[in-house]
């Protein structure tokens, strides 16, 4: 008895001694495993740290790469409105702007000796008119007005001449002292060239004419008298009725015109114009190569005194 109590003792305390080992063991390791959950929690909270700074790297990576991008496309865009934007100085005019200008022109008309041949026998071989003058300027979107003050020479040297279907004897000699200051206006619509530097230029010229100066014209004779007619270049103006050693030149019931004699105005009861007309086309070339300047060729044609060129210049104002 006394032995099987022995050994059921000691199997209690191999037990209990087992038991405590292995609360022992337990213990330990969840000691162990108390010690290691803050450095697992340390190194989770730094790799979550780590992903974090590397998506803040990404994500300032990528800003950086859109700000650089963004100001990329600000600086290719300034460049390309640089690029686009006209000159301050060169030839561009805005749609719906008003130009203007001030300059010089001169114009020359020529009237050819076949025109003046139909209406009068003789006449000088051309009449040659120079022209000058101040001019302004109005341009918007392709239109301009130009208004003009311009003087013109009408003077002649002596030639001979006789209305149409007259007979011989009914030469005249004339002489033009004729000076006139013309107000035109020119309308005139433009087609581009070459972009707003040159432009092709067509419309109308219209204006009036103040007109003074002598128009000097007298019966004429053959330079060696009598009837027989001759070469009308060499014919003289008639001093007096009979001049010419008989009635067919210089003719006193022809008219009273001998030599010197000055033809009335309009208001005199005579035929000099007080005022003369202008109107025709015009075509030409207009170049501006810079905002102040620009600079023209004209050509047309004037219904009632022929064929004109010209050029002008003018300062934007």
């Amino acid at each position: 008895m006394h032995s099987l109590l022995a050994r059921r003792l000691f199997g209690f305390a191999a037990g209990t001694l087992a038991l405590l080992v292995v609360a022992d063991a337990s213990a330990r390791a969840a000691a162990k495993k108390d010690a290691d959950a803050p450095d697992a929690a340390e190194s989770k909270d730094d790799d979550a740290k780590k992903k974090k700074k590397g998506d803040d790297d990404d994500s300032d990576a990528k800003s950086d790469a859109k700000s650089s991008d963004e100001q990329d496309e600000k600086a290719e865009g300034k460049k390309k409105e640089k690029e686009k934007a006209p000159d301050p100085n060169g030839a561009y005019e805005a749609e719906g702007k008003d130009y203007y200008f001030v300059g010089l022109r001169y114009r020359h008309t020529i009237l050819p000796k076949f025109l003046i041949n139909l209406f009068v026998d003789g006449g000088p071989s051309v009449v040659s008119i120079p022209g000058f003058g101040i001019e302004a300027s109005k341009r918007r979107d392709g239109f301009e007005m130009i208004g003009a003050l311009t003087y013109q020479n009408w003077g002649m040297d002596p030639f001979p001449f006789k209305g149409k279907n007259e007979s011989d004897y009914a030469y005249e000699i004339a002489q033009s002292q004729i000076k006139m200051l013309n107000a035109t206006a020119d309308f005139l619509w433009s087609s581009k060239l070459s972009g707003q530097e040159l432009q092709f230029q067509y419309g109308l010229t219209a204006g009036i004419g103040v007109v003074w100066g002598d128009l000097i014209h007298q019966q004429a004779r053959p330079a060696n008298g009598g009837d027989s007619p001759g070469n009308p270049s060499t014919y003289v103006p008639c001093q007096g009725p009979g001049d010419a050693g008989s009635n067919s030149y210089c003719n006193p019931n022809d008219n009273q015109r001998w030599a010197g004699y000055k033809e009335p105005s309009w208001a005199g009861g005579g035929y000099k114009p007080i005022i003369y007309p202008t109107f025709g086309l015009q075509l030409g070339l207009r170049w501006k190569p810079v905002k102040q300047f620009v600079g023209r060729l004209d050509v047309g044609y004037n219904l009632f005194s022929g064929f004109f060129f010209g050029v002008g210049a003018d300062y934007g104002i």
